[in-house]
């Protein structure tokens, strides 16, 4: 028996780069598993390598920017395997411009992506974890938000703080109802790192150096695997972000205060 046995996860952005390392970890850990992206013929592909690791998997064309394929992607999952214990919100447009280059649409579709997307998949998915006695929900954020420097990453950055105050808020709200939430920085070896050693080899280099095995995280190795062990231990997490990349699990970042203001 997996470790995620009987348990069954959406995944966004599954077609590729990270979200393809962690459905076939969940696969690998028994888990049933709604491939969610845009892009068919690779959602099937990860969907096989899910099964073949040793899950079942569906594969559901999903533009997270669109409220009602997030609903029929809910849905799809309910239909197929009965339930809902696990959401990772992981799919993000990304677009690295300069602010005085970027446009209302640039950032519009920043927030739709990311913390909309994030926002709407928590809500849908909401009821159908508690039901089944609560659920995790993982929220994917970036380190990209403490590099020393952050030039053309104002979009980007908008969205995936707003995701992390997101994730903080749902937290203090469900987790007396079961529903865990979480976020995590992963730094992994993905079409966007991919894009920055070719846009910059000697910065990519300068950045790889850092990491502890001297590359960046493998997305299944040291993102995928060690989040399952993160979704067992989702009380312990809940509210608080974690960064992981070719090392594993990291650091955590906690709440900035202990007592919050009181807003009533």
């Amino acid at each position: 028996m997996g470790q995620l046995s009987g348990k069954v996860a959406i995944v966004t952005g599954a077609s590729q780069g990270l979200g393809r390392g962690i459905s076939i970890a969940f696969g690998e850990a028994g888990a049933s598993v709604v491939c969610a992206a845009r892009n068919l013929d690779k959602l099937n592909e990860t969907s096989s390598a899910v099964e073949e690791a040793g899950g079942r998997a569906c594969a559901v064309e999903c533009d997270v920017r669109e409220l009602s394929d997030i609903e029929t992607c809910v849905a799809k999952a309910v239909e197929a395997f009965g339930g809902i214990d696990i959401v990772v919100n992981n799919a993000q447009t990304i677009q690295y411009v300069y602010m005085n280059d970027a446009t209302d649409q640039t950032m519009l579709d920043a927030l739709h992506s990311g913390p909309l997307a994030s926002y709407r998949f928590m809500k849908a998915s909401f009821p159908h974890l508690k039901a089944r006695g609560g659920g995790v929900i993982v929220n994917t954020g970036s380190p990209a938000q403490h590099l020393p420097v952050t030039a053309r990453y104002a979009c980007y950055n908008a969205a995936k703080c707003g995701i992390e105050g997101l994730t903080r808020a749902a937290s203090d709200e469900w987790k007396g109802q079961g529903v865990y939430t979480f976020m995590v920085y992963p730094t992994a070896e993905t079409a966007m790192t991919l894009g920055m050693k070719a846009r910059d080899p000697e910065r990519y280099a300068r950045e790889v150096a850092h990491f502890p095995k001297g590359r960046m995280g493998d997305p299944l190795e040291d993102i995928g695997r060690p989040m399952v062990r993160l979704i067992l231990r989702a009380p312990e997490f809940t509210g608080k972000t974690i960064s992981m990349n070719s090392r594993g699990v990291g650091e955590i970042t906690e709440v900035i205060a202990d007592v919050p203001f009181d807003l009533s």
